[in-house]
């Protein structure tokens, strides 16, 4: 009974229980399929990730697909794509793993911090090699709020927030290491100076952080929240020295940081995400952020409404001197005036405060970049800070309960609420696992989700009907994929994608006249297209207006950046139904030659 009890009081256990329990709950989402969100040009229409070599390696870092620039969560999908080629299954395993082993950190870090607070305020330091059972309840209620909790859902079951999962994974490992950095390093001030050993642990610290930088640009932060853990619970800048030394350290974690956010911003213009229509004015993106940062906290307390795709509220032409906005204003205000009250007594309230703003402003929308106003995958670190005030609660409880005389029945009656409470949790969890499983379900769910609100926010339905109708195209659905489209164009009449995709569909129901006249809508739009002249010329051909298809096939391969085998094949069977047999010879044999054809193309 004793060698259960020692087991039971070791975080590493408690951890890894967490993260077991986690594993389990998201193990429905291997039955999912990728979705018609990112997952396209992410993972299974993104050729650059079929290979793992050293032009991958070459790509990741040096281009920006997609208007991102995240090297290591490029070649995390090219390692999948090699061992799971496209079976969606293997994918997502990989997300769940990074997030149970996620949850295993954030309960051993969670830990680490109550025990680091307890041993400062008795002004001692205790062995770490067992836990006090209140800092174990703490540490794995943090956790299993962490790995459970359906607003982490879209990183984790989304296969293309893979840099969610894992600069999270790089980043609490660096929060760890630094904790043990700076516990080896006061050590060591105290007896004979500073060793090896600690200086390697430094650079563990800042090559880990570099890794979590490299995932996801959303670390950039992280130096900031390393100065807050300095003030508290480590309390290193009490004294001049320690101020001092706390600060050079950051210096190269900064340097990496304002070189990111050029990087990040450059990589956001290239893909024309940081403007969208119009800029919007200051005034909007501060109520907004402001709007946001109090939202976000109570999506945690209350997570039955949680969207896929949260439209800016600009696009509504809100009043922002509205209840809407000054009411969140006010909260924050209140917030933030009452962890300064208490700082004095408690500075916890003022550290984790400050921690969840600073780790939420990269994506708060002050730089507004993309559509959205606010989204669920964004609170995936900064949640963690009030998931820790609610373990430490919990721990504060059954602490009380272990000093009570009726402590085995309290004690009981607590272990069963928990008990219940994370069924409940797991449960709204796999419910919300099942809205990821296609891009028909996700965006169904999302126009549900839209009406039941009465949002009439014209750009959120915009986007839904488009992810809609791609998904339903890629799975042959084309008389649904029609009806998308066309709402899409309804709402959105210059969007020339929809007007092409409609095209495509019209093509492959065999209607090539109408097909014929969504390509050429599109290229009004867009004249500088060559995938447009390519699907028009295509259904030309099918059509048997040869000469038509001949024009549109030589002007796509005349704009085109990339040479195209398809371009080249279907311009050669057209010139051949026009007589022209060494023109025709010509272009076949140059097709054979670039084997590349696309199978996305239509065929002729």
């Amino acid at each position: 009974m004793k060698r259960k009890t020692d087991i039971l009081s070791n975080p590493y256990v408690v951890s890894w229980i967490a993260a077991l329990i986690t594993f389990v709950v998201y193990l429905p989402s291997l039955d999912n399929d990728f979705v018609t969100w990112d997952d396209s040009m992410y993972i299974y229409a993104n050729e650059h990730i079929r290979s793992f070599n050293l032009d991958l390696i070459k790509w990741a870092v040096l281009d920006l697909h997609a208007g991102n620039w995240h090297p290591v969560t490029w070649i995390s999908h090219a390692f999948d794509y090699a061992v799971w080629g496209m079976n969606p299954a293997g994918h997502h395993l990989s997300n769940i793993v990074f997030h149970a082993l996620n949850t295993f950190l954030v309960t051993l870090l969670a830990v680490r911090l109550i025990e680091i607070y307890k041993a400062k305020k008795d002004c001692r330091y205790k062995d770490t090699s067992t836990s006090d059972k209140s800092a174990l309840l703490a540490g794995i209620v943090t956790g299993l709020l962490f790995g459970l909790h359906p607003i982490h859902v879209e990183s984790a079951a989304w296969i293309s927030e893979r840099k969610d999962v894992l600069c999270a994974f790089f980043l609490l490992l660096a929060a760890l290491e630094y904790i043990r950095y700076v516990s080896e390093r006061e050590s060591s001030l105290s007896s004979h100076g500073i060793c090896d050993g600690i200086q390697s642990k430094y650079i563990s610290v800042f090559l880990l952080f570099i890794l979590a930088a490299l995932s996801k640009p959303m670390a950039i932060t992280f130096p900031v929240v390393l100065l807050i853990l300095d003030w508290f619970p480590l309390q290193r800048l009490e004294t001049a020295g320690g101020r001092r030394r706390g600060v050079l350290e950051k210096i190269p974690f900064f340097v990496v940081s304002i070189v990111l956010i050029g990087v990040a911003f450059f990589a956001q213009q290239t893909a024309h995400a940081v403007a969208i229509r119009k800029p919007i004015p200051v005034m909007a993106k501060v109520m907004n952020a402001t709007k946001g940062v109090i939202e976000y906290l109570i999506n945690l307390v209350w997570p039955l409404d949680l969207m896929p795709f949260y439209s800016h509220p600009y696009w509504e032409h809100p009043v922002l001197t509205s209840a809407r906005y000054i009411m969140p204003a006010l909260a924050a205000a209140v917030i933030s005036a009452c962890c300064m009250f208490l700082v004095k007594r408690q500075k916890m309230w003022l550290a984790v405060w400050a921690v969840y703003v600073v780790m939420l402003l990269p994506v708060l929308g002050l730089v507004q970049i993309g559509a959205q106003g606010m989204a669920d995958r964004y609170m995936y670190l900064p949640s963690i800070g009030p998931f820790l005030v609610m373990g430490t609660s919990i721990g504060l409880i059954g602490e009380r309960i272990a000093a009570s005389d009726a402590k085995k029945t309290a004690g009981a009656a607590l272990l069963a609420v928990l008990c219940i409470f994370i069924i409940l949790l797991s449960n709204a969890t796999q419910r919300q696992i099942r809205i990821w499983k296609d891009g028909v379900t996700l965006w169904n769910y999302e126009l549900d989700m839209l009406r039941k609100k009465s949002d009439n926010n014209w750009f959120a339905y915009w986007i839904a009907y488009r992810g809609l109708g791609e998904d339903h195209l890629r799975k042959g659905n084309y008389k649904d994929a029609l009806n998308d489209y066309s709402e899409v164009i309804i709402l959105k009449p210059d969007d020339f994608p929809a007007y092409q995709r409609r095209g495509i569909a019209y093509a492959r129901l065999g209607r090539l006249k109408e097909a014929i006249k969504d390509f050429t809508a599109a290229l009004a739009i867009n004249p500088n297209s060559p995938a447009l002249y390519y699907d028009r010329g295509t259904a030309y051909a099918k059509l048997g207006s040869f000469l038509e298809a001949v024009n549109d096939l030589t002007t796509a391969i005349s704009i085109s950046t990339k040479p195209d085998a398809n371009c080249y094949l279907n311009r050669g069977l057209a010139l051949k139904k026009l007589g022209r047999a060494r023109d025709s010879e010509r272009d076949i044999a140059e097709a054979k030659r670039l084997k590349n054809a696309s199978s996305e193309r239509l065929p002729l």
